[in-house]
């Protein structure tokens, strides 16, 4: 089993997940990596281990890696052995010593390609064995060289990987997209890094595949304001209006609904209703602000369809 925290791997079993962004932002572009640890771990208790993915989930913040709530294609997981305890006392009181080494590894999962391991040596001691873990992951630096250097050498990997595959996978989301997967195949593009040559030619297929998904789905979204209006819950009939992109067949429809129910949402519903309708008319601000919904569709598309890969595996 595996704890999964997502800086954008859901696993088998129990896990928690926590974000490293503000969820919503437009990651499309930038290179993501979830952070998975175990559920249960010899000599950690569910506190350390949450500990270890925030130190974790720190590490890649700190050298610029996106970050979602979910499993993308690429992983970082750590390996901590423990190889000698012992105590000691110094004064008064005595402490636990706990001697070992942190491995981590930043995995492609679905061709199980490593783009970078490393290997340090970890010491901590606390008045318990949980503190003296504790004592351990309290000084992982995250500004660490050594980290750093982890990081820009599992970046490179990672473009040339997706830089040599990037045809075929606009390709197979071209098939996906065509039977309908509109979801999927965003959530292939969307793993593509800006530094990828054909990232141009993703952002266009991208765009083109969202567009086919708001016309197939523009009714059901719709029907779900109506609904929410009707219940009298103006705020969550708002946000599903606000999905509704302007080349959309039901955009007008859209407009209509909201303009009905304009009397019962608040002042700040309705400015964030004029400044959609401002953005609507900036070709610049509107393509931003479609990444961002194909970023959020990749994300809800990853989170309701979980892989179910297992840490065991992972470190085999």
């Amino acid at each position: 089993m595996i704890r999964i925290v997502l800086l954008l791997t859901v696993l088998s079993g129990p896990l928690t997940t926590t974000f490293a962004q503000t969820e919503g932002t437009d990651t499309f572009g930038k290179l993501a990596i979830s952070v998975v640890t175990p559920d249960e771990q010899q000599g950690f208790s569910s506190e350390n281990l949450s500990m270890l993915s925030s130190k974790l989930l720190a590490l890649l913040t700190t050298n610029d890696i996106a970050s979602s709530s979910i499993e993308d294609a690429i992983i970082l997981y750590p390996v901590v052995k423990i190889y000698n305890e012992r105590e000691i006392q110094p004064g008064l009181q005595k402490l636990t010593v706990i001697d070992g080494e942190m491995s981590l590894f930043i995995m492609q999962t679905s061709g199980r390609v490593v783009f970078a391991n490393m290997t340090k040596k970890v010491q901590g001691s606390g008045r318990s064995h949980a503190l003296a873990i504790n004592n351990i992951i309290s000084t992982i630096k995250t500004d660490d060289p050594t980290f750093d250097a982890f990081i820009k050498k599992a970046r490179s990997k990672a473009i040339s990987y997706y830089t040599q595959r990037c045809s075929s996978i606009l390709a197979q989301a071209d098939q996906l997209a065509s039977t309908g997967k509109q979801e999927q195949a965003l959530s292939l593009i969307t793993s593509i890094p800006a530094e990828v040559p054909c990232f141009d030619q993703a952002k266009s297929k991208a765009i083109a595949i969202f567009l086919t998904y708001q016309a197939r789905h523009c009714k059901e979204v719709i029907m779900a304001a109506k609904a929410r209006f009707g219940t009298n819950a103006y705020r969550e009939g708002f946000d599903q209006l606000k999905t509704v992109d302007p080349t959309s067949p039901c955009f007008n429809e859209a407009t209509q609904l909201f303009n009905q129910n304009s009397k019962e949402v608040d002042e700040n519903t309705k400015r964030e209703w004029e400044l959609l309708n401002s953005i609507y008319k900036n070709a610049f601000e509107l393509e931003k602000y479609r990444y961002k919904a194909i970023s959020e569709l990749a994300v809800l598309y990853l989170a309701s369809n979980p892989r179910h890969s297992s840490y065991d595996v992972l470190i085999r």
